[in-house]
């Protein structure tokens, strides 16, 4: 009985991992709660390891050559994950992000655009270069919630794009911070549009759910800009193929804004931006400051896959 529990545990420590590992291979957005704990992850490991080593050793063990074996694999995996997923959260750090703003007011020739600003033409200033900083917010609120305090405390401008329908969170739980920096001249609200998808994929259903959607924002806030949710439906084809006229609803779709140079962490540690050839958004970042004056650079941040702790550097 003792055995079956131990091994029960063993494996189930196992699977933890490479559940763990398929999240972050595949990127889920849905996995926010399995990366609030990446930063965690090497004291998790620590435990782990310990528990093997002293409740149950495979590796010393000379009755089953298979869970020797699968002892190697896991101790290799863990160890792996260990300098994985802290990279992740090293690159995905507020601080970086924090001091990526810092080192933008610290240049003369960079100037962030304020959104309430973007009017017609949007060339850019042939003497600087012009930052646009955009934010969807996918899944998790709370975390908005720092990268908007950050941002406020610095005098940033920016805009967050909200959902008004989405499976893990609801609009009701962003009215709090919509009221809270309705009077901030630089911060901007949108709308992070998936009617396609809460259309059920339906094309024709689409455009109406969207005016909806929209009505429903614009009791709480005038927004002005709408943004795309990247899925399966593909959202953005409501603009792409004319289905929703934008401009008779007096909005603007922030794919639209002209821009020079595009920079997104959308995907991840994985990302490679044809401009930059860069690997992660970091590296991306510290390149605006070799632009070329008159260059217009729009970044996409979601705050979803940063975090905020003061030992992660």
């Amino acid at each position: 009985m003792v055995s079956a529990i131990l091994l029960a545990i063993y494996f189930l420590s196992i699977g933890s991992h490479l559940l763990l590992w398929f999240v972050y291979v595949r990127q889920y957005r849905f996995a926010s709660l399995i990366f609030d704990l990446l930063p965690f992850y090497p004291i998790f490991i620590f435990l782990y390891l310990i528990i093997q080593l002293v409740i149950f050793n495979p590796i010393g063990s000379s009755s089953n050559a298979l869970l020797r074996l699968s002892g190697i694999v896991y101790y290799i995996i863990v160890m792996f994950q260990l300098v994985v997923f802290y990279n992740w959260a090293r690159i995905y750090s507020i601080r970086n992000y924090e001091l990526f703003l810092n080192d933008i007011r610290d240049h003369s020739n960079l100037r962030i655009m304020n959104w309430n600003e973007i009017d017609g033409d949007l060339s850019g200033n042939p003497e600087l270069v012009t930052i646009i900083i955009r934010h969807d917010v996918d899944i998790n609120p709370s975390r908005t919630k720092k990268m908007l305090e950050l941002e406020n405390s610095m005098n940033i401008d920016s805009c967050y794009f909200f959902r008004v329908k989405a499976t893990t969170y609801k609009f009701d739980e962003i009215l709090p911070l919509i009221e809270n920096y309705r009077k901030s001249n630089e911060i901007t609200f949108g709308f992070h549009y998936a009617s396609v998808t809460n259309a059920g994929g339906s094309l024709e259903k689409a455009p109406s759910v969207f005016k909806q959607e929209v009505t429903e924002f614009r009791e709480f806030y005038n927004i002005r800009f709408v943004a795309g949710h990247g899925d399966k439906n593909r959202n953005r084809r409501l603009i792409t193929e004319n289905l929703v006229n934008l401009e008779e609803l007096n909005l603007v779709s922030a794919y639209d804004l002209y821009k020079t140079h595009y920079i997104s962490e959308a995907g991840g540690l994985r990302k490679v931006s044809e401009q930059f050839g860069s690997t992660n958004i970091n590296a991306q970042l510290n390149q605006i400051k070799h632009l070329d004056n008159g260059s217009v650079v729009q970044i996409l941040i979601h705050p979803d896959w940063w975090f905020k702790h003061i030992w992660i550097r």
